[in-house]
């Protein structure tokens, strides 16, 4: 049995010096002070002063975890990796996940709905993409499945055309059909299926008019010849007709170029 002979402030705010028996024992925080009726004159057992520290441990986490989401919304898993960084047990860990989560600062439902619906609204990602940035914050993969299934495919048209009108000037003078291939491809890597992206690519006119196909046609037939102007004739256009092939341009535009309908051949050299 110990008896509290003194309580002192410390220059930190809200922190207490707990004095046992005339000797300085452990601090303790404002609210550990009042909840455990920490004031002079007070007798502890060996067994309420563990227990004392230990409740002192578990405010010192809780707010060490409060702080951390201060700044913005967490994972269950990303708070638990913060702790374990910063020296905390898994003891301890385990009761502030618990009060946080009785305190309503960590939800990992919640924060899927959330994380979703921001990118629905501002972002430019698809389901695939969203669902593996969420594993790698350690969500519980039928969480996200859970919340990802209550979305049709036409909601997420926006973050699609979000992410097709950012790399519009990417794109350059290129045929209609190797815009569309691009813009496809862009679209998968960001994690759209292909539902999403055949809905995402008839809200959008990506088909070059006229002047900008022929544009295109000149831009890339030049390229084509100036890669294979040491090659035989015949079979310099043999490369020609198939390189231009591969970048979306169609058979009559292939020929009319060969036969130097858009631009006369004995020129392109000056280019």
């Amino acid at each position: 049995m110990a008896i509290i002979t003194n309580v002192s402030t410390q220059k930190q705010k809200k922190r207490y010096n707990i004095f046992l028996d005339g000797q300085y024992a452990f601090s303790v925080s404002e609210n550990i002070l009042i909840k455990k009726r920490l004031f002079k004159g007070t007798n502890l057992t060996d067994e309420q002063i563990a227990e004392i520290k230990q409740a002192e441990l578990d405010q010192r986490t809780l707010n060490l975890a409060q702080d951390f989401l201060s700044y913005q919304m967490r994972t269950v898993n990303e708070v638990c990796i913060y702790l374990r960084q910063k020296g905390v047990s898994e003891t301890a860990i385990k009761v502030a996940i618990a009060d946080l989560k009785k305190l309503k600062l960590l939800d990992d439902q919640n924060y899927v709905k959330l994380y979703v619906n921001n990118n629905l609204q501002i972002g430019k990602e698809g389901p695939n993409s969203i669902r593996h940035k969420l594993l790698n914050k350690g969500v519980d993969n039928k969480l996200i499945e859970n919340v990802l299934s209550s979305y049709d495919n036409i909601d997420w048209v926006d973050p699609g055309i979000r992410l097709v009108k950012s790399m519009s000037n990417k794109l350059g003078k290129l045929s209609t059909k190797a815009i569309i291939q691009k813009t496809k491809l862009k679209l998968m890597q960001h994690g759209f299926s292909s539902d999403q992206l055949d809905l995402v690519i008839e809200q959008l006119d990506l088909s070059n008019n006229s002047d900008e196909q022929l544009e295109a046609l000149i831009k890339e037939g030049i390229k084509a010849y100036k890669k294979y102007a040491q090659e035989p004739d015949f079979k310099r256009n043999q490369k020609i007709r198939r390189y231009l092939f591969t970048h979306g341009f169609d058979s009559t535009e292939i020929d009319q170029f060969l036969d130097g309908q858009i631009i006369d051949f004995n020129s392109l050299e000056d280019y």
